[in-house]
């Protein structure tokens, strides 16, 4: 568990968001059961680091104004869509003998034979499981498939200590013979746009 430091702040003036990100800090709120509902900020370093080291659903010890300390995951994240920056976070108080549900990202290992072009059609998946045991990823193993070949995620073999959530025939990665994506592509290519209709005089 991270420890992050937090502080609360005034959620009615714009100005002060501004000011926030000057300060590399990201306005975040937090809210569940045990914690009510607050606008706080966090430091963007502290963040990134956690991030790196523990994962998308790294699971926070947050310490409000240097007092309360509260078991926290990130539930929400706003990014910028030019930059990528963090521009908010919602963290949600959590219970560390319930388990909750998390989006986890899909990482592909090995490589697929046979010339085929692999197709990752699930870049994520759900995951229930305590908040400790919350994968980082999920690691699809891809050796040895060839051309016609997928994996869904009744395929897939959950940790013990997690679950998915999903329907069981839900593809994740599929393996296509070259020829169909070359024609699937030329198709989109050759597509002509309707005519439109002729302007009134």
């Amino acid at each position: 568990m991270v420890l992050l430091n937090a502080n609360l702040r005034d959620h009615s003036k714009k100005s002060i968001i501004k000011d926030l990100r000057k300060q590399k800090k990201i306005p975040a709120v937090v809210y569940g059961k045990d914690v009510g509902n607050k606008s706080i900020s966090v430091n963007e370093s502290d963040i990134l680091k956690a991030f790196h080291s523990e994962g998308r659903n790294a699971i926070f010890q947050l310490k409000l104004d240097g007092n309360q300390e509260t078991p926290v995951m990130v539930h929400d994240m706003q990014l910028d869509p030019l930059t990528g920056l963090i521009m908010h976070l919602d963290f949600l108080g959590v219970d560390m003998n319930t388990e909750v549900e998390a989006v986890v990202p899909v990482v592909l290992k090995g490589e697929a034979s046979g010339g085929g072009v692999v197709q990752l059609t699930e870049s994520e998946l759900t995951v229930r499981a305590l908040p400790n045991n919350i994968p980082s990823v999920i690691e699809v193993d891809i050796s040895g498939l060839t051309s016609g070949d997928h994996i869904k995620i009744e395929d897939l073999k959950a940790g013990r200590d997690y679950s998915f959530v999903g329907h069981a025939d839900e593809m994740v990665v599929s393996v296509s013979h070259v020829d169909q994506v070359e024609e699937a592509e030329a198709s989109e290519d050759t597509e002509t746009p309707e005519p439109s209709a002729p302007a009134e005089a």
